[in-house]
Order: structure tokens, then sequence, then C-alpha cells
């Protein structure tokens, strides 16, 4: 009888440390292992609703510096809203936070490699395919651009810079929404020669921290449910 009682206390604390830890809904620190590019680590969200008999959207949220995986597991959720508001716009809709390395060219194959994961594995709606960069995200998201633009219905760029080449945006016509602050200088800069009309908003704060925001630039995200 002991024995057995010893057995299922193991069993119980194993099952308990496979267990997610969860942070205002998302499954923290999951990890899509490919070939070419490593261990590909995000922060994960799907709403209770989803069974896989409906097609849901998808949003991919770049985190800036703070959220970068060497600053620790679940800090893109605790600096950035955007994650976590995104939510209130479009109801059925997966979240998934990337932490990656850096902004550059792997992170951002990184990130297209994570969203064929889920357009392949979930039930995902091809035309409500999103993503957001912010920061140094932002600047990872312009390469996504580079690379695969026609993965995506819509892209919001925030307070960064333009570090891909905007061609092979411009060929696939995928929308691109641009946000920066008035005096962010420091940012939010992009190619002299850029084929692109950029319809910057100059009403929007440095970050998307404050409530403030929320009257502004995620009237886009609402206006993505009828991209």
């Amino acid at each position: 009888m002991k024995k057995l009682i010893a057995i299922a206390l193991v069993a119980l604390i194993l099952a308990g440390g496979c267990m997610a830890e969860q942070m205002n809904g998302f499954a923290l620190d999951n990890v899509l292992t490919t070939e070419d590019l490593g261990d590909i680590h995000y922060n994960l969200y799907v709403p209770d609703s989803y069974d896989g008999s409906a097609p849901y959207a998808l949003h991919i949220a770049l985190p800036g510096w703070e959220g970068l995986y060497f600053q620790g597991v679940g800090e893109d959720l605790r600096w950035e809203r955007v994650p976590h508001e995104s939510r209130n716009y479009i109801p059925n809709m997966i979240v998934a936070s990337p932490q990656l390395d850096d902004w550059g060219e792997t992170s951002a194959r990184m990130t297209v490699q994570l969203t064929e994961y889920f357009i392949h594995n979930y039930n995902i709606a091809s035309n409500r395919v999103y993503i957001t960069g912010y920061s140094g995200g932002g600047e990872t998201l312009s390469r996504v651009m580079e690379y695969a633009p026609e993965l995506y219905a819509a892209a919001l760029f925030m307070s960064s810079q333009w570090d891909g080449d905007p061609a092979t945006l411009v060929a696939a016509k995928t929308p691109l929404y641009i946000f920066t602050a008035e005096h962010d200088t420091g940012m939010s800069k992009f190619p002299k020669h850029c084929p692109i009309s950029f319809p910057v908003s100059r009403s929007l704060p440095l970050t998307l921290l404050s409530e403030r925001s929320s009257r502004n630039g995620w009237a886009v995200l609402k206006d993505w449910a009828s991209i």
C-alpha cells in the first residue's frame, strides 16, 4: 500500500512538473525545435473556445529588447500589452509571442517558421494571420516582410527601424500599418528610397504600455477583422 501511495505521489509530482506555467492565459516557454534554426521559444494563448472545428485568426507578436529570451521567460508579457490587448479586439484568435535572441536575420526566419508551424498544425484562417512588432521586434518584422510577406493578412510596425528590403512587401501588397511617437528620433527610421508610402500616425505615445494607446493604435487591430 505504501509503495502504491509513493508511486502515486511521484506521478502527481511529475504531472505537475509537465504542466506549462501560465501568465494571464498564456502558456509560457513553449519550444518549437527546428532542424536548421534550433529551438524557437514562444509564449502561447489559445482561447478556451478553440477546439479545431472552426478556423481561428493568428497573431504573432514580436516584442522589443525587454522581451528577448535572455531577459527571462515571460518578460515579453510583463513589459508589453500588445499580446494581451489584441485578444480584446479579435476574440477567436490564437496569440503567439516569440521570445527570440535578437532582431536579425535568424530571428526573422524563426518567426516565419513559427508562423508556418501554426498554419499547418492548427485550424488557422489563412486570410487572418497578423503580425506586430515593437521596437527591436519591429526590425524583425521588417525582415519577415522581406522573406515571407504573403503569409500575413496585415502587419503593424511600431516605434522601430526598417531593416528589410521592402521590395518583396510591395510586390505582395500586404497591408502595413506604422505607428511612432512624435519625438521618437532614435527609432522609426526608413530607407531613403523606399517605394512604400508610410502612413505614420503622430498621435501614439512612444510605447504601447499606456491606456492612452488603446484609444489610437488599437483601432488598427479592430480594423483587421474586416481584412
